[in-house]
């Protein structure tokens, strides 16, 4: 199996609700506590605004340790094993062929079809 990294970056849309003269004062005054991550700084609500994927790339071992250390310096002194179990696995069905070796083919919605056409794959018929 090959290994894969995969950048994406996660959106939020955040409200703040700040009392001031001007507005100019809010903006600034959001700007510097949210650097700050100032403790006494209120979020008024968050949403989730999704994930882009930005990247990919495959990668080997010696990339992904090198990725995690730079990524997570406060983390630098853990194993590799240790390290290495933030990778996500996708569980494969054994039996399955390898798309160059069948006579089907997913659909794009996790659906199995006749290679060529949108028709529902059925080994039996």
């Amino acid at each position: 199996m090959k290994t894969y990294l995969v950048e994406v970056i996660s959106q939020y849309l955040v409200r703040y609700v700040v009392e001031a003269r001007e507005e100019s004062h809010a903006l600034d005054e959001v700007t510097i506590k949210c650097e700050l991550y100032s403790e006494d700084w209120k979020e008024f609500s968050q949403k989730h605004l999704g994930d882009t994927i930005m990247s990919s790339r495959e990668v080997n071992e010696t990339e992904i340790l090198r990725v995690f250390d730079e990524d997570n310096d406060y983390l630098k002194e853990w194993s590799q094993e240790e390290k290495l179990t933030f990778i996500n696995k996708i569980d494969y069905e054994d039996t399955e062929l390898a798309p160059d070796e069948r006579d089907w083919q997913y659909d794009g919605l996790g659906n199995r079809v006749y290679r060529g056409t949108m028709q529902s794959y059925d080994p039996d018929h």
